[in-house]
């Protein structure tokens, strides 16, 4: 068979800090102000660090998809041979219930001959009745 299939690795860029976010200019006099190259260069970076982790991920994502194409293509093969297991196992199971009652109806009719005929008269006689109440019951319909 083959190896357990394993989850996928995360290829999701890694998180950025809490209050990492977008940079509100406080109000204020200039001087308690932060300046715009501070925030372009904090922004940078964010964009910097997501970008880096982007491009990891991509570069993880050929060896993972050679990993689940092997895996999708011998997909058939185990669907195949389960299914061929299991039709080996019910045709085994079947012979092996047929075989065990037809021994038991054998056993059964060298012990009791007279209940064995008795049965089989039974069942005649009740299908006989059932297919003669369908007989009239169709021929009742169609008229």
């Amino acid at each position: 068979m083959g190896n357990p299939i394993s989850p996928m690795p995360r290829l999701a860029p890694e998180p950025i800090e809490p209050g990492a976010g977008p940079v509100l200019l406080p109000k204020g006099t200039p001087s308690q102000r932060v300046s715009r190259r501070d925030v372009r260069t904090r922004m940078a970076e964010q964009m910097g660090k997501a970008a880096a982790g982007v491009v990891d991920a991509a570069r993880a994502v050929p060896g993972h998809w050679e990993e689940t194409r092997a895996r999708l293509l011998e997909m058939p093969n185990r669907v195949k041979q389960s299914a061929w297991m299991a039709g080996i196992q019910g045709e085994n199971l079947v012979r092996h219930t047929a075989a065990s009652a037809w021994l038991r109806t054998e056993q059964l009719a060298g012990e009791r001959p007279l209940q064995v005929i008795a049965g089989a008269a039974g069942a005649g006689f009740v299908l006989g009745f059932a297919l003669r109440l369908r007989r009239y019951n169709r021929a009742r319909s169609r008229k």
